[in-house]
């Protein structure tokens, strides 16, 4: 199954500088700022945008005496622009993590005995070796609530039994 590319001309002309500067100013709402805030010059960035709105058909804001507005067009780069940086950095990541050999999933079954002697103790060993960073708790297959424990478990209708305190 091939996915085609929706207009692989107009994505060729597009430039990464272009959309940090979109999303940068999608944050500044100023060109001056922006710029500052990427370490480019003023009308290195005035092109950038120029290019970019060229590239597009269509203008992306709006210039006023302060700042500039996006205009719907804007809008919808700005907040495109942003999701891909952010994919980009969490792409950046994890091919990160897996340079540190950071890599797999962990899934853990235990019998009850197990746990507080055997179980608890190997966990906490390998939590020191491993950062909690990026850790998921659960996965595509786990149930969204935890069944209860005990022998009344798996039963659909069942309750767990009541206990009554004795009387005084």
């Amino acid at each position: 199954m091939s996915t085609r590319l929706p207009d692989p001309a107009l994505l060729m002309r597009l430039r990464t500088r272009q959309l940090l500067l979109v999303a940068q100013l999608g944050l500044a709402a100023h060109l001056g700022r922006a710029a500052a805030a990427l370490g480019i010059s003023q009308p290195a960035a005035t092109k950038l945008l120029q290019q970019t709105e060229d590239a597009l058909g269509q203008p992306l804001f709006t210039r006023l005496a302060r700042g500039m507005q996006p205009t719907p067009a804007g809008e919808v780069l700005i907040r495109f622009a942003q999701q891909l940086l952010t994919d980009f950095g969490a792409a950046r990541a994890e091919m990160q993590a897996l340079t540190r050999g950071l890599r797999g999933l962990l899934r853990v079954g235990s019998v009850p005995g197990a746990m507080p002697g055997l179980l608890a103790p190997a966990l906490v060993a390998w939590q020191r070796h491993r950062p909690a960073r990026g850790r998921q708790r659960g996965g595509r297959h786990q149930r969204p609530h935890a069944r209860p424990a005990g022998p009344w478990r798996g039963r659909p209708h069942a309750r767990a039994p009541e206990r009554r305190l004795p009387r005084r």
